[in-house]
Order: structure tokens, then sequence, then C-alpha cells
């Protein structure tokens, strides 16, 4: 009884390590997985934003903050001072000179030379407020002149009766440009000791022939558009 008891146990034992060794060890678990980490939540709309550091220079401390109200934010004060008499000179130029309204082929082009007076007067007034404001007072009044003539010029442009005068202004202007011409080419032929300035009798020749050029191009387009001929009774 008791060796048909061992027997069996003994068999059970060979038989359970024979079947360990056809299946094998038993597997590796899978490696753990570290756990997704979870996004932020979104930020409410009552929640303030973080706040901004002031932009700061490359090597230096943080530039300052610019004030909205300096019309030149990224100038000192000693800068503005050294700019003002830069500005100014050329301004002055602008009111002095001479547009040639009439000689040009759009008069609205002028209002480009207005709007560059205004703009350089803003900036003298930016960089010398204490004589700016005088400056900006004369700007604004030229402008306004000039305004007036353009328009003054367009106006007659679009009218044959002024467009007439001006061909006879310019007919009378060499009339008596020619005269003067003469003159003097008469003077100088009767220089004393027979000596004259050739190159002198050279230039006033070329006067007088562009002068007859113009008198007879102006005779012509005034009776084309005044409707009679041009008579020198038309000078003042």
């Amino acid at each position: 009884m008791m060796g048909k008891s061992c027997g069996g146990w003994v068999g059970a034992i060979v038989a359970f390590a024979m079947q360990t060794a056809c299946v094998g060890a038993p597997a590796e678990a899978p490696p753990e997985v570290a756990p997704r980490p979870r996004a932020a939540a979104p930020r409410r709309s009552d929640q303030s934003p973080p706040p901004r550091l002031p932009p700061t220079r490359r090597g230096g401390p943080p530039a300052p903050t610019t004030d909205p109200s300096d019309c030149a934010p990224t100038m000192t004060a000693s800068e503005k001072r050294a700019a003002g008499p830069i500005v100014r000179p050329e301004i002055e130029a602008i009111l002095k000179a001479d547009l040639a309204l009439a000689g040009m082929t759009d008069p609205n082009n002028a209002r480009r030379t207005i709007s560059h007076a205004k703009a350089q007067a803003a900036l003298y007034r930016c960089y010398d407020p204490e004589r700016g404001g005088e400056l900006d007072e004369r700007v604004h009044e030229w402008a306004q002149r000039t305004e007036d003539a353009i328009a003054e010029e367009l106006k007659c442009r679009a009218s044959d009766v002024c467009q007439a005068q001006r061909i006879a202004d310019a007919a009378c202007a060499a009339l008596a440009d020619r005269r003067d011409a003469q003159q003097q080419i008469a003077l100088e032929r009767r220089s004393p000791g027979g000596v004259v300035n050739l190159q002198l009798l050279h230039d006033l020749g070329e006067r007088v022939q562009a002068d007859d050029a113009t008198i007879t191009t102006s005779k012509a387009d005034y009776a084309t558009l005044a409707k009679k001929p041009f008579t020198s009774a038309l000078c003042k």
C-alpha cells in the first residue's frame, strides 16, 4: 500500500518536470509604460495673461518704454535739438521757391510739394516746439496761397481767353528781350578802338534768333485762340 502510494507520487513529480521542460519558462512581463502627461487645462477668459517684460537691449539694461505723446520716441532731446537746424533751411527754401505752375504739365503735381512742406514743418515742430509753431503757421499760409494758385492755373487752362492772354504776354516778353539784345549789339559794335567782343555778339545774336522764334509761334497761337491777330498794343 505504501509502495504503490510512493510510486504514484514519484510519477506525478516526473510528469510535472517533463511538462515544465517542454513548455519552457514563463514569459517576462511587458515593460511598464510611463503614464502620458495630462494636457494643461485651457485658461479661463477671466484669467489675465502673464505680464510682459519690457524689451531689452542687447548687452544692456531693459529699453525704456516709449511715450505715445512723443513725436520722435527714438531720439534723445539733444538729437532733436541738433535736427531742428537741419530741417528748417529746407522748409525756408520751399517757401521762397517759384513753383512755376504755368510750366507744369499738371499743376496738381505741386500738391506733392505742399504735402512735403507740411510734413517737414511737423518734424521741425517736434524737434523745436518753441519755434515750430511760428514756422508751421507760415507753412499753412503758403500752402493756402499755393492751393489758390493751382486752382487759378487750372481755371486759366480751361479758358481760351486766359490762354490767349498768356500767349500774348509771352510774345510781349520776347519783343522786349529782342529790343534789349539789339541795343546791346549796337553798343558793342560802337566800342572805342574798334575792338569788339565776338563771343558777346554771338550770344546776343542767338538771343535775337530765339526771341524771333517765340514771337512767330506766339502770334500764330494767339490768332487761333483769340480769333484775331496779335498786335503790339496788347503789350503793357
